[in-house]
């Protein structure tokens, strides 16, 4: 990986993104953004599929509402993510929380994926409920919960040899 990386620092669209100075916090701060666009998405669904807020709604009309703002940030993220690993290949790409995180995105998503589809192929069962079954309760917890760890391990790449110590590859 670590040659990979080197090699990815070697292209053009690397040193001339790396060499402009602005590039790096312009996406960083895009990047930050978007996880809070996405993060409030989340929250805001898992909130009504607790009962906690929103009841006015269903929980179909609530997921109708904000998951696009979920799917739009995770666009977003992506092109981000994608620039800021090329910018910075071996800052990124050698730390081990990055690749905790990548783990953590992949069951982000594919939870996210299956929260909402089983949402919309039971709307009737949840139309007029305040809260939603225990199950579907305990994975709302469940996604709120990787988010938030997504979020942390994203902002430990920059402190991973001091964080993993001997763990991380970056040493």
């Amino acid at each position: 990986m670590q040659a990979f990386a080197e090699w990815i620092a070697t292209t053009g669209l690397s040193r001339s993104l790396a060499g402009t100075g602005w590039a790096v916090p312009t996406l960083q701060t895009i990047h930050i953004l978007a996880i809070s666009v996405l993060f409030s998405a989340v929250v805001m669904i898992d909130l009504r599929i607790l009962g906690w807020t929103g009841k006015g709604q269903t929980i179909g009309q609530t997921l109708k509402r904000f998951a696009p703002w979920f799917w739009g940030a995770i666009v977003v993220l992506a092109c981000t993510g994608a620039l800021m690993i090329v910018t910075e290949p071996v800052r990124e790409l050698m730390a081990l929380s990055f690749w905790i995180k990548m783990v953590l995105l992949a069951g982000g998503i594919a939870i996210a994926i299956s929260l909402h589809r089983h949402v919309r192929g039971n709307a009737l069962l949840y139309d007029g409920e305040e809260t939603s079954p225990a199950t579907v309760r305990k994975w709302a917890w469940a996604v709120l919960a990787v988010w938030v760890a997504i979020i942390f391990m994203g902002r430990f790449i920059a402190y991973d040899p001091q964080i993993w110590g001997a763990w991380s590859p970056i040493n």
